[in-house]
This record gives structure tokens, sequence and C-alpha cells, in this order.
């Protein structure tokens, strides 16, 4: 490439599809409909351009009847296909902590036999465990499945349905890292766990909790209440919601660095009485207000480029379309060039901005190019501030929105 393809932005008009991308549902806990909104974002553009039919608006709201945070309205199985469909490394995952995840599991359950992990992906969790253990791994992604099987033959792998679990194997651990948080029907899904596994089952559940997010204060303007999740989980709906489906849990703990929160649960009492308990309600209040003073931060970082006639963007995934929402970046004055490492991105265009793989840009537009370049990710700053450095450029170009970051 001679040149890069500076170009203008433009948003393309929203557009309706044949299936609806979302719909509207109750309470997940209690099923109620009364609710008030927390917070919301409208027409959110999911990855690269599809003609305007990927876009669908984000609203989290508050069970008044038992406090449960969630997203209303929510995606659709079609609609979830299609906005994730460029997703790639957009979608977060936790595959950077099953070093601690397999320690853990080898010391919480050191007699264990066999385990089953739901969620499984590419399972990497299921390879790194020990080979003595009977390991199972169940997921909705087929396609990954299949390839990932040839290469792990020691580990039964099934496709799956979240919203309706035909049977499952007879094990002593049930893991779930990060996975409730995505389902449509988390309360559900709870109750089939358990009218399917063995009495003795130990479940271990991994999620997000707001409680966390407001202790730690991080500066990510995608936040906790990312466009990924449909339940927004406190450390207590979350035990009210195991309770409610037979999970009494004994063992919980905090996990470093991030706003995760582990729990071991056994089977137990159907507890039906949900209750109401507004602490996740007044987490999330003190969560958002420091969420606000830290967009606003941002936002004189953006600042900072009026008057820049061309700038770089290093990344096409989610933090760019909170960027775009949130901030003037693209109401600038300014032809844009946008750079993605990640393969389902490249190729495609964002706001009608060709996306370029790092390789495309000539080594001489690294090292005295003019132009700023905005490193638009948070848990992913540092790593690239260091792969520019090593490419020569300059430290004044490079345009960073956070004075510190932490990996998930």
């Amino acid at each position: 490439m001679k040149e890069l393809p500076w170009t203008r932005v433009k948003r393309l008009q929203r557009s309706d599809v044949v299936a609806p991308l979302q719909s509207q549902r109750h309470c997940p806990l209690c099923h109620s409909s009364v609710e008030d909104e927390l917070f919301s974002l409208y027409d959110f553009q999911f990855f690269t351009d599809q003609q305007g039919c990927n876009r669908a608006d984000h609203r989290v709201v508050c069970c008044q009847q038992c406090g449960l945070i969630y997203t209303n309205p929510c995606y659709t199985p079609a609609g979830f296909q299609l906005l994730f469909d460029k997703a790639g490394c957009s979608y977060g995952h936790t595959a950077g902590r099953i070093g601690e995840q397999v320690a853990w599991l080898n010391g919480q359950f050191p007699i264990a036999q066999s385990l089953l992990d739901v969620g499984c992906g590419n399972g990497d969790l299921l390879k790194a465990l020990p080979q003595t253990l009977a390991r199972h791994g169940i997921d909705i992604d087929e396609q990954t499945l299949n390839r990932v099987a040839q290469d792990a033959p020691g580990i039964d792998f099934s496709v799956c349905d979240f919203n309706g679990l035909k049977g499952l194997p007879q094990v002593d651990v049930i893991t779930m890292f990060h996975v409730l948080e995505h389902l449509p029907d988390p309360d559900d899904f709870l109750a089939q766990l358990r009218s399917l596994s063995k009495p003795s089952v130990a479940l271990v559940v991994e999620v997000p909790v707001v409680d966390r997010a407001a202790e730690l204060q991080d500066r990510d303007v995608v936040g906790f209440f990312t466009v990924q999740h449909l339940t927004h989980f406190s450390k207590n709906t979350l035990e009210r919601m195991l309770a409610k489906n037979g999970w009494r849990v004994v063992h919980a703990e905090a996990m470093a660095g991030y706003n995760g929160w582990r729990v071991v649960a056994e089977q137990g009492p159907v507890q039906t009485d949900v209750g109401n308990d507004a602490s996740g309600l007044i987490a999330a209040r003190s969560y958002l207000e420091v969420w606000k003073q830290n967009v606003e931060l941002v936002k004189r970082r953006i600042a900072t480029l009026n008057g820049a006639p061309r700038i770089m963007i290093w990344g096409a995934g989610q933090h760019t379309e909170y960027l775009t929402l949130l901030t003037a970046l693209f109401e600038l004055n300014a032809s844009f060039v946008v750079v993605d490492s990640d393969p389902m991105k490249q190729g495609y265009e964002y706001h009608s901005l060709p996306v370029l793989s790092p390789d495309q840009v000539p080594e001489h537009e690294w090292r005295t190019g003019s132009f700023p370049i905005v490193i638009s990710t948070y848990g992913g700053q540092q790593s690239l501030l260091e792969i520019l450095k090593e490419k020569g450029v300059a430290a004044a170009r490079i345009i960073t929105l956070y004075d510190r970051t932490s990996r998930y």
C-alpha cells in the first residue's frame, strides 16, 4: 500500500431486518415487569458495517420488585448471532486467567474425578486440567467445538443449546466461568443444571459483580454495563438466583485485580421467596457516578486532537463504538484510518472507514508520519503502547486514554 486510505466518517442509517434483533423480557429473577432505567446507549453499532442492520439499543434496568439489574430489551437468538458475528477478539473472556483457575480447581477439589465446563469455548481450561480427570465441555458453538475436538482427543465435547439442556454427564464438578451473565434466561438454566446433575455435584460460578466494580473504580469507558452481558449481578442477586433454583452457596471469594466474584454451590432447598435487596442498586449508582467522571476525562483527551487533519485509531472493536457515542471523536474535522489486529475485522469497514491490519501500514508511516495515533482499548492499552514504540512511533504522537489500566 503506497498511501493510507484516509477517509471521512460516514455513519450508515439504521435499517430494519427480517428477524428482530431484540425483544422485551421480564426480570430474570422474579419475573416482574416493573423496572427503572439505570443506563442506556441508543443505536449502538456492533463492530463492522453491515448496511446499518447491526445496530441495537443497549438499555440497563433495575427490577423494582427484587433489585436485579439486567438488560432489557434482550437479544433474540437471531439478533445475537448477527450482532456478535464480527466480535472476534472484542468478546470478553478470561483466557489469561486459566492458570489461576486450574490451580484453584486443583486445590479446591483435590479428589474430584470428573469435571464439566459449561461454555467451554475453545477448551483451553479443560486442556490445562490434569489428564487423569474425566473432562467434559459443552458450548453452543458447534463449529468451534468440532475444530477443538480434533486437537484434544481425551476430552468429551458436546454441542448444547443453553435454552434447553437435553442431558448432562454425571460429574463431580461443574464450572461456569463468565457464562451466566451472557445467558438470556440464567434462572431457568440454573434450574436445568440442578435437575440434570447428581446430588453430590459442586457448582462453580464466576461472574462480574457490580459491588466489586464500585470498589475498584476502573477507568474503562466500556465499563461494567457492557453490551455483551444480559444480567448484571451483585453478590446478593447471584446468591438469591442460585438459592431460588436449589443451589446453596458454601464458599465465595473476590477475584484479585478485577470485578469477578467466584462461588461454590451445592444442591440445597429451593428458596421460592427471592426477596428484595437494594445493595446492588446502591453499588450501581455509586459506580455510574465514577464512570461518568472517567468518561469526562476521556473526552478531554479526545479534545486535544482538535485541529489534527488526520488521525489513526488502533481498535475497531466495542471500545471505539463507546468513544463514538460518548465523545466527540468522530465529530472532529479530520480524516481517519482504523487499524486492528483482529482478522475478524480486517478488510471490512467501520463507519465507512476501512479496517487495516498493522502490516498494511507502511513502515515509514509508523516512524515518520505526523498524524496522532489513538489507542482505543482499555485492557490492551499497555501492550499496544509497547508495540507502537517498537515500530518507532514517537511518544508525542501516541494518544493514550487512561493513566492506568488493568487486565481482566
